[in-house]
């Protein structure tokens, strides 16, 4: 089949990617480089087209460059993805995640093409209410609502991901607005200190990025078996249903290094932060389970970020 992935370069959108290219399909990998890099997808690959660095989002006049019908489907991850990347320009980035997702659904509903995107558990208060606190979780809301209407008066076909703490390969591009996995096994390694915000008994539902790529595969064949005429669209949320304290996952990594990480506790400076984040299980992906546990993917993300540390120009 062929797929649009938009954010391929990003942390999530290259592991979709590869494993899309894994399964034999064809993938038009589209990327504005405002955060993911060229490096994180393979070089070379007969079924990968890459458009690294265009800000154009009208996916209606850059498919056919490539394949010769219509995609199979698209996958929707270009955003601004994480709270503190708003905090310099809210408007304007909320813009662009906004209008970036209109366009990508109204090709998708106008050609008739499944579309699956992110969105944000952030937003989910008591479990299952929506109810967006930041500008990076209204963005997300918008996104939300805007499947809707398309769905309504439009046909659209799509299902929103609510994704919870994920983590794993691939993300040490992202510095600073790395998942708290790959900032605290990096600062361990190097004997740096591990800056926990609060007492850290704030507690996270991690899951690893290898179990949410198989979600969102999932839901794109499950966008190819519906029979709606008129569309529909589901949200399902993608994380274990566990959660874990911060001080608890320290404790994770510093058996997995073999050394006590050097914690400091410091006065959180995040307007509506989340205490706790954890999956309500009646709300996850039919069909779709987790499998790998928390120890097996610190240790996945230790043994990439070994390799990303003995590799030449990287951290």
């Amino acid at each position: 089949m062929k797929y649009i992935v938009t954010g391929a370069c990003g942390f999530v959108g290259s592991n979709l990617t590869k494993e899309l290219l894994r399964q034999g399909h064809q993938v038009l990998a589209i990327d504005d480089g405002s955060l993911g890099v060229r490096e994180n997808l393979p070089s070379s690959n007969d079924k990968l087209f890459v458009e690294f660095g265009s800000k154009d989002v009208n996916l209606g006049s850059r498919w056919y460059y490539h394949f010769t019908s219509k995609p199979d489907g698209v996958f929707h991850l270009a955003a601004q993805s994480s709270a503190p990347m708003y905090s310099a320009a809210p408007s304007n980035t909320m813009a662009k995640n906004v209008i970036g997702f209109n366009e990508v659904a109204q090709f998708c509903s106008i050609d008739g093409v499944p579309l699956v995107f992110a969105s944000t558990s952030s937003m989910m208060r008591q479990g299952r209410i929506p109810d967006p606190q930041t500008f990076y979780e209204l963005a997300k809301f918008q996104n939300e609502w805007s499947a809707r209407v398309y769905q309504r008066e439009l046909g659209l076909n799509a299902t929103g991901l609510r994704f919870f703490s994920v983590y794993g390969p691939g993300e040490t591009h992202k510095g600073k607005y790395a998942n708290l996995v790959t900032q605290f096994l990096k600062a361990a390694m190097a004997d740096e200190e591990v800056v926990v915000y609060g007492d850290g008994r704030q507690s996270r539902d991690f899951v690893f990025v290898g179990d949410l790529v198989r979600a969102i595969v999932l839901a794109m064949e499950r966008e190819h078996q519906r029979t709606e005429l008129a569309g529909s669209v589901r949200f399902h949320s993608v994380g274990t249903g566990h959660r874990t304290s911060i001080n608890r996952l320290i404790e994770h990594i510093e058996a997995l290094v073999g050394k006590n990480a050097k914690v400091k506790y410091v006065e959180n400076p995040i307007k509506n932060y989340v205490k706790h984040t954890q999956a309500d299980e009646d709300d996850l992906m039919p069909g779709w389970n987790p499998e790998v546990s928390l120890n097996y993917g610190l240790r996945k993300t230790l043994e990439y970020l070994e390799d990303e540390r003995n590799a030449e120009g990287r951290f």
